[in-house]
């Protein structure tokens, strides 16, 4: 646990260094989810898909984390349950995807989605505004943050650019 904690501060207090991998994100998503398995028992599993075709493309850093802790906080910490969280990665066409799936409580959609689009403050929720801005701010406005609920789960999806 000490060592993921010291992997995530390293990696957060990392300025200058903006622009990572996928590998590298998907490395601090994993120490990040270390110390929740830790705090949260047996809870949820998590499983990871993620495309190896896009682990040497260029995203900007701490994108994936907030979606996890979103999925952990708001759909399965209160969850009656076994959670599960799995993360994807992949290619589609000159883009990568990435979605975060959980089985946790399902959000209110109409709420993120004012909040994902709102240019105001905002009291709660500001890790997935914060990844949406960014993302809008250095991919351009096509690219960004969703939410969409599917087969009862609720998944969020990046997507940006493929840069290599």
């Amino acid at each position: 646990m000490v060592t993921s904690l010291a992997s995530i501060l390293r990696y957060s207090l990392n300025r200058g260094n903006d622009v990572i991998t996928v590998e590298d994100e998907l490395r601090q998503v994993k120490s990040y989810i270390t110390i929740q398995k830790i705090r949260f028992s047996d809870k949820f599993d998590v499983y990871y898909r993620i495309s190896q075709d896009i682990f040497d493309c260029k995203i900007i850093k701490l994108i994936l984390q907030p979606l996890v802790e979103n999925a952990i906080i708001h759909g399965i910490e209160t969850y009656q349950g076994k959670g599960y969280i799995e993360i994807r990665g992949f290619a589609e066409g000159n883009e990568v995807v990435f979605e975060v799936e959980n089985n946790g409580n399902a959000p209110d959609l109409d709420k993120i989605n004012s909040l994902l689009n709102s240019g105001g403050e905002v009291s709660n929720g500001y890790g997935i505004k914060n990844v949406n801005e960014r993302l809008k701010l250095y991919y351009g406005e096509e690219y960004g943050l969703s939410y969409r609920i599917q087969d009862g789960n609720t998944v969020a999806v990046i997507r940006v650019p493929r840069i290599t």
